[in-house]
């Protein structure tokens, strides 16, 4: 019976000792989320910016492989698919 209350202690102390752990990283993960959403808050301008930026980047480089297929259409002639 002995036994029984030591290994009982011991699986208490254990589960004591995990859900501290537990904590810690909750509330560590819970600071890191709330930096992430404060620096996104702060930047949100920019980060629009950014993404602006980007999608007209790839309108250009669309815009850039569409003229570079119709230069080649152009040069070899064939306008009307027919070559």
């Amino acid at each position: 019976m002995k036994n029984q209350m030591e290994a009982l202690e011991l699986a208490n102390e254990k589960i004591k000792s995990l859900d501290k752990k537990n904590k810690e990283v909750v509330s560590k993960n819970l600071r890191t989320a709330d930096r992430g959403i404060k620096y996104i808050s702060n930047n949100m301008d920019d980060i629009q910016k950014k993404l602006m930026w980007n999608k007209l980047c790839n309108i250009e480089d669309k815009l850039d492989r569409i003229e570079d297929k119709l230069d080649l259409i152009l040069e070899s002639g064939d306008i009307d698919g027919k070559k």
